[in-house]
């Protein structure tokens, strides 16, 4: 059983319409025969013709598909009929759908077909699925008034599926080099296409690192059609990292307990701490600013200044040496005692003088004795004796208190006094 639906479509002679011709009963060839199909705006066209091969046509499910029989023979046709053998229907001008029974061998002329009193028929109309993802098998057929008849091989047309694609991102905003992870499934796909890189795998993950904002294009693609899913990855610049531009210490070497000065200048950073190894001694917010502290302990330490912003944490250390300070010499304040000197007595090489100041309650003790006149002076006091020559120094009574009674010896029996400078510490 056969199932077959006509539709004239467009130009054709008919024995009503057309002027008749000259017509052969003794026609010994066949007429030509001749079966398209093609979808909307006649793509995807397949044509089969009388001694060629069948034919196959691939169209998605759902997708229209329309036909166009021709018939030709040079002494005349009688009919020409397009028939659906298996599948479908074919719909006709009126809208309805018609099932006719006809052997493929069978020559005879029926109600669906058209008689036809001219060299030339055209059939044309709309393949009727039974079933969306059912194949349909069409047959074309004419015959000349000598009983000649030329059938077209089978044009089977197969419904697939079309192909689905489904993109998802794990993040679809990220910063200049952060890595984002695809997840992308297909169906009824022949190849997989991501921003145009064939894939190996119909489904799968990918994990790539944006340079710049991109949309991203998943592909699905089969025989019948394309289907594309698309994400837009923006990528954004990270927060700029603080810049130390400057950081110094005034200096780098201390004693204990000295005042040491630290300046930086920074930039991108919204905090500032300074560390002395590792122990924080100060922090502000302010990106032009110095620091003055001390250390009470030698040593060698690091000074570490660390800015901190959005972008992350710079650093930058100096150096700085604590030394112990140098012991402090004793400063010596002199005066000359040359007035409280009194004379005694002379002989014929010197001249004798004592300085009582044993009833002067002080606490000063001599460090050094000057003389300062042009003759030695021999000084006696506590029991200790230096000679000072003249114009020298001695140390020599270090240590003894100013509250004693000192004597002189001048080396000059005329001297007019002692010129002595007593100096203490």
């Amino acid at each position: 059983m056969k199932k077959i639906l006509l539709y004239v479509v467009g130009v054709f002679c008919c024995a009503i319409a057309c002027k008749p011709v000259a017509v052969s009963t003794s026609d010994s060839i066949p007429p030509d025969v001749t079966l398209n199909t093609y979808t909307q705006g006649i793509r995807n066209k397949t044509t089969v013709e009388a001694n060629g091969s069948a034919a196959e046509m691939k169209v998605a499910v759902g997708e229209k598909v329309y036909f166009i029989g021709t018939g030709y023979d040079s002494l005349g046709l009688r009919d020409a009929r397009v028939a659906a053998v298996s599948g479908g229907m074919l719909r006709v001008n009126n809208n309805n759908l018609i099932r006719v029974t006809v052997h493929e061998n069978d020559t005879t002329v029926d109600s669906t077909g058209v008689t036809v009193s001219s060299k030339n028929a055209l059939l044309a109309g709309e393949v009727e699925f039974d079933r969306p993802d059912q194949e349909v098998v069409l047959r074309a057929r004419s015959t000349d008034w000598a009983g000649n008849a030329a059938v077209t091989p089978t044009l089977t047309i197969v419904p697939l599926p079309k192909p689905v694609a489904r993109l998802s991102a794990d993040r679809t905003v990220v910063e200049q080099g952060e890595a984002v992870t695809l997840t992308y499934e297909t169906e009824h796909a022949d190849t997989v296409k991501i921003n145009g890189n064939v894939q190996n795998t119909r489904n799968g993950t990918r994990t790539f690192n944006p340079g710049s904002s991109v949309p991203v294009i998943l592909e699905a693609i089969n025989e019948v059609g394309r289907d594309a899913d698309t994400i837009e990855i923006r990528v954004t610049m990270p927060p700029a990292l603080p810049q130390i531009n400057t950081f110094t210490l005034n200096k780098s070497t201390a004693d204990e307990g000295e005042s040491v000065r630290a300046s930086w200048n920074v930039s991108n950073a919204t905090q500032v701490r300074l560390y002395r190894n590792g122990s924080r001694i100060h922090t502000n917010s302010d990106m032009t600013d110095s620091h003055s502290f001390s250390i009470n302990n030698s040593g060698n330490y690091t000074i570490k200044l660390e800015a901190t912003g959005a972008g992350g944490t710079s650093e930058y250390s100096r150096s700085l040496t604590i030394t112990e300070p140098a012991p402090q010499m004793p400063v010596e304040s002199c005066s000359n005692m040359s007035a409280w000197w009194a004379y005694v007595a002379k002989d014929a090489i010197q001249s004798y003088w004592i300085m009582d100041l044993s009833n002067l309650i002080t606490g000063d003790r001599i460090s050094t004795v000057k003389n300062l006149g042009g003759s030695d002076i021999l000084v006696r006091v506590s029991g200790r004796e230096v000679l000072i020559p003249a114009g020298g120094s001695s140390s020599g009574l270090n240590g003894i208190s100013f509250s004693n009674r000192f004597e002189a010896y001048v080396g000059n029996p005329n001297a007019l006094g002692v010129a002595l400078e007593f100096c203490k510490q």
